[in-house]
């Protein structure tokens, strides 16, 4: 972390992780405290819908894949929610980027961002894409202390 000048976190649960042991949550809570030590600022992470933003309404797509993780996998939304919150809690300049279903398409440069209910965000985003998008964010800080959702 010693000289850095940011973070950029891709961490997210899989299948197969022991999620009752909150390795996620501990690993970001020390993440942010290593961050504080050596005076890093800037924070990236990456999430899902299932971290909701303030600025997001109800959309029925997203709220059914939502539920469905929430009923099916509820140690990984839990792990995703807590997360976003100890992120959202900390000093730094954080940004949470929120994707739904990763491909492996090539960039097409085309991300739409925006939030929840709002017509502009869709389900599939490529993985070359989304890169693409936290390195921009991490030039221009145009969504320090937000959560947008992306996709192509």
């Amino acid at each position: 972390m010693n000289g850095a000048n940011a973070v950029i976190s891709l961490l997210g649960p899989r299948p197969g992780d022991d999620l009752k042991s909150k390795q996620l949550t501990y690993g970001t809570q020390n993440i942010v405290a290593a961050m504080k030590k050596f005076d890093v600022r800037r924070f990236i992470i990456v999430s899902t819908p299932s971290a909701s933003a303030p600025n997001d309404l109800r959309d029925l797509k997203f709220k059914m894949m939502v539920s469905m993780i929430q009923t099916m996998m509820r140690p990984a939304y839990e792990e995703i929610v807590t997360v976003a919150q100890v992120v959202q809690d900390s000093s730094l300049d954080w940004t949470i980027v929120r994707v739904s279903i990763l491909n492996n398409n090539p960039k097409s440069g085309k991300v739409r961002v925006g939030y929840l209910g709002r017509g502009t965000v869709r389900v599939q985003l490529s993985r070359a894409d989304m890169a693409g998008f936290i390195l921009d964010e991490l030039n221009n800080g145009k969504y320090v202390k937000q959560m947008p959702a992306i996709s192509n």
